[in-house]
């Protein structure tokens, strides 16, 4: 093989390669993305006041309790 072919082989893995990675970089970016965003609901949903018995309402509770004393 010639250098040119062998530099088009390289070139050619190394496009292949890429164009991999990069999908693999995006699939695993939106899954992520899409995990933290229902996790971070669930949160969310925890520390939104809602008549006392969110986990948000009880710290505050327990510290305006402690505050007060």
């Amino acid at each position: 093989m010639t250098a040119n072919e062998w530099a088009g082989l390289v070139l050619t893995i190394l496009s292949i390669l890429g164009i991999y990675l990069t999908g693999l970089r995006w699939f695993i970016r939106n899954e992520v993305r899409s995990i933290v965003r229902d996790e971070m609901a669930v949160v969310k949903h925890e520390l939104t006041n809602n008549g006392g018995s969110s986990t948000k309402d009880k710290i505050d509770f327990i510290y305006n309790k402690l505050k007060d004393e």
